[in-house]
């Protein structure tokens, strides 16, 4: 733990209903000090789902933000943190899911905010199938019945419904037929839940995610002590060793203070330090 954090033995709010605090609070708490409460009066649901009930109106940060806002607003804390999740294809990898976390911290006495993400492979996966096909083997490779699925028709109408949260067998097969039952074309759609306490994978990548803003967090300005003093930039330009041109090469990272906006040049590389001319576009266009 940080001695004489700014935030060392504060309370923070975070808004879930989804227990998202069991895995974010230990990491600030054993890090920084810093207490965090769960405010579940607020139906976090309200602001988008993942099976596509109620479509998410606002982007990944906006949402994350205006829950940190909200944890904020039903508690007594100055310190609201938001978190926001979104899962689909992996962007390089084909037949790969891939997920991105945000968390957005709000501290209501000085108007500053931290945000931090974090890219990971994921389970999230669907399959499409009927009462009488072999699933099994789509269970194995998202981890059922440790992550739980969602069931639903393969097409979706008003007069259908989906069942969350099933973590057991016998469940599973019930739901199954029940609604390939009601379903237009006979087949349904057995989907990973994505919410975070039924989803081990997505709970253990929030705790990496935890980690980052603790670091994060870690970080005072040298001007006015906020927490959250983090790159927000970075200098290219390092010079190529043969030609002597510029290169995309990072030179410095460029430090940011959000709230007064402080900047600072850190690990700055030595002057005389050059490039490969492998990374020059003169040298090897």
């Amino acid at each position: 733990m940080i001695s004489n954090h700014p935030y060392q033995n504060q309370i923070a709010a975070i808004a879930t209903i989804h227990h998202k605090d069991e895995a974010i609070g230990p990491i600030l708490k054993k890090y920084l000090g810093l207490n965090l409460i769960c405010v579940d009066e607020f139906n976090t649901d309200l602001l988008g789902t993942f099976t596509g009930e109620l479509p998410r109106e606002m982007n990944m940060l906006e949402t994350a933000k205006e829950k940190a806002k909200q944890a904020i607003n039903f508690s007594n804390a100055f310190i609201g943190i938001g978190s926001e999740g979104s899962f689909g294809p992996h962007p390089y990898i084909p037949f790969l899911a891939s997920g991105l976390e945000i968390l957005a911290l709000i501290d209501s006495s000085t108007n500053n905010e931290v945000i931090v993400s974090h890219h990971f492979d994921t389970n999230y996966d669907n399959l499409i199938t009927d009462p009488n096909e072999n699933f099994i083997p789509f269970l194995n490779k998202i981890g059922f019945p440790e992550h739980s699925v969602i069931v639903k028709p393969e097409i979706l109408s008003e007069k259908n419904q989906l069942i969350k949260g099933i973590n057991i067998f016998d469940e599973l097969v019930t739901a199954i037929k029940y609604l390939s039952a009601q379903s237009q074309t006979g087949r349904v759609c057995i989907q990973t839940d994505m919410r975070a306490h039924l989803n081990p994978t997505r709970m253990r990548n929030l705790g990496i995610l935890a980690k980052k803003l603790a670091l994060r967090l870690s970080r005072l300005c040298p001007h006015c002590n906020a927490p959250g003093f983090g790159i927000s930039s970075v200098e290219k330009g390092l010079l190529c060793e043969e030609c002597h041109s510029p290169t995309s090469l990072i030179k410095a990272e460029i430090y940011t203070c959000k709230l007064c906006g402080f900047s600072q040049r850190r690990h700055e590389r030595n002057p005389n330090a050059r490039a490969n001319a492998r990374w020059c576009d003169i040298c090897n266009p």
